[in-house]
């Protein structure tokens, strides 16, 4: 059975997608699923350094090499769990516009299949998000904090998502959120969908806030469900789980 790749993106920059891309991808690999990890981001690479690695390693950008193969690419990165980086700092001045952007992840999609589970993110511009959604993707976890400019992007790209990818499930997740303020996050959203695009979000999973992940770094301690240190870490680990939960369940994902 083919492997299609989760999408996660935000309608605004800034808001925790790798945040949210590397928590996923280390819960799977926990779970016993064989987890790729692609960053996809390649306009603003970063995901790599929440595994641990450090820049210089050839990634994406790299496919436009001849010769190049995909699989030289892929960097162990945790239990189960496989990254697919996207290449800096080496190549990092190489522009590419959607068309090259779409070619390289065409070519990064043969190894999808030798995995269980596919995390992209995709990030939060269109010129790195259109690209992503040639790939045949099982669906998109829509990133979004709980304030006006991140609300808005996230509004915007239900539009771009509506038009592009009408059938393509969504998973919004409120990123940065205490639990108290994400039931007016989710009612606004939902509002704003029904009102001006007669469609309705589906409901909200919310991660807190965790400091010691804002930025990314390679002393990052993601193994949160496993060595809790404190109650926020222990209320993500299980945001985080339940989010993973709806990935892999096709019924719950859109709903």
């Amino acid at each position: 059975m083919a492997t299609s790749p989760w999408l996660v993106m935000a309608g605004k920059g800034g808001v925790g997608t790798t945040t949210v891309t590397a928590l996923l991808a280390e819960e799977a690999g926990l779970q016993g699923l064989s987890t790729l990890v692609v960053d996809g981001n390649l306009g603003s690479p970063g995901l790599h350094r929440f595994f641990g690695q450090l820049d210089g390693h050839p990634g994406m950008r790299s496919l436009t090499e001849r010769g190049r193969k995909p699989e030289e690419l892929l960097l162990a990165a945790g239990h189960n769990v496989w990254l697919m980086p996207a290449g800096m700092p080496e190549y990092k001045d190489a522009v590419l516009d959607q068309g090259g952007r779409a070619g390289v992840l065409r070519r990064a999609r043969s190894l999808f299949d030798r995995f269980d589970m596919v995390l992209l993110d995709a990030g939060s511009t269109l010129e790195s998000i259109v690209p992503t959604l040639q790939l045949d993707p099982r669906g998109v976890c829509l990133v979004l904090q709980p304030e006006r400019t991140s609300m808005a992007g996230a509004y915007a790209l239900v539009k771009v998502l509506r038009d592009e990818a009408p059938n393509l499930a969504t998973v919004p997740i409120l990123n940065r959120t205490p639990v108290d303020r994400a039931e007016a996050v989710q009612a606004a959203m939902i509002g704003a969908t029904v009102r001006f695009l007669g469609t309705r979000m589906a409901h909200a999973s919310h991660i807190p806030r965790l400091p010691q992940l804002d930025g990314g770094s390679v002393s990052s301690p993601l193994t949160l469900g496993h060595k809790q240190t404190d109650e926020t870490a222990d209320e993500a680990a299980a945001a985080v789980r339940q989010i993973l939960n709806r990935l892999t369940s096709p019924r719950r994902a859109s709903a």
